[in-house]
């Protein structure tokens, strides 16, 4: 499909991704944990992989509120049954 992303892997030392990688995680729990989480994530991408976190495109949001991600809206459902 001509909308399909394509990602080349490099199997050498080091594994190249594309420059603009995005990674949403959910977590369950309180706003205390969800930065704990968000910390050991970015020490272990800084530490074992060598990558750089954005400090203005991180962050802890409420999903309750809606959550801007590559152009869309996430935001968590609750059904009435």
């Amino acid at each position: 499909m001509s909308g399909d992303v394509h990602v080349r892997i490099c199997e050498r030392l080091g594994v190249k991704l594309p420059r603009a990688t995005r990674l949403l995680i959910g977590v369950i729990g309180s706003k205390r944990e969800a930065c704990e989480i968000m910390a050991g994530v970015g020490r272990f991408l800084t530490d074992a992989l060598k990558l750089a976190v954005s400090p203005e495109n991180s962050g802890v949001h409420a999903a309750s509120k809606g959550v801007p991600f590559l152009s869309y809206r996430i935001s968590t459902y609750t059904s009435l049954y």
